[in-house]
């Protein structure tokens, strides 16, 4: 298995916690000090370290019980996978880029993260 292939396989197990609502297994996909960071602006940071994703995303899921994330196209390359995403419940489209090293997400960038993430 290539290191590509090894990313992509890390990216889509967090896209299926996130679609199983699943906060542990979700966070368990990010590295201990994995930022998640906004591509509007300069990007931005929105989250830092594996508990801050765990608590958040898990607020979120609490909050959100349907809401479904859609790959509608996968790219990767260097161990950077780029999804476009589709959440059909906000009938709302979002560009995540992630990057994979030893493993686990350590970074990912995320247009709409904000909308996504915050449950304030």
């Amino acid at each position: 298995m290539t290191d590509n292939d090894l990313s992509v396989l890390m990216v889509q197990r967090q896209a299926d916690a996130w679609n199983a609502k699943d906060a542990e297994a979700f966070s368990a996909c990010y590295s201990e000090d994995a930022e998640v960071r906004s591509l509007v602006g300069d990007s931005e940071l929105v989250l830092q370290g594996r508990e801050a994703i765990r608590e958040s995303y898990g607020k979120r899921f609490r909050a959100n019980p349907e809401l479904r994330v859609v790959i509608e196209h996968r790219h990767v390359h260097d161990g950077l996978v780029t999804d476009l995403e589709y959440f059909p419940l906000k009938d709302m489209h979002a560009t995540a880029i992630f990057r994979v090293r030893d493993g686990l997400i350590d970074r990912a960038w995320i247009h709409a993260a904000r909308m996504l993430v915050s449950v304030e």
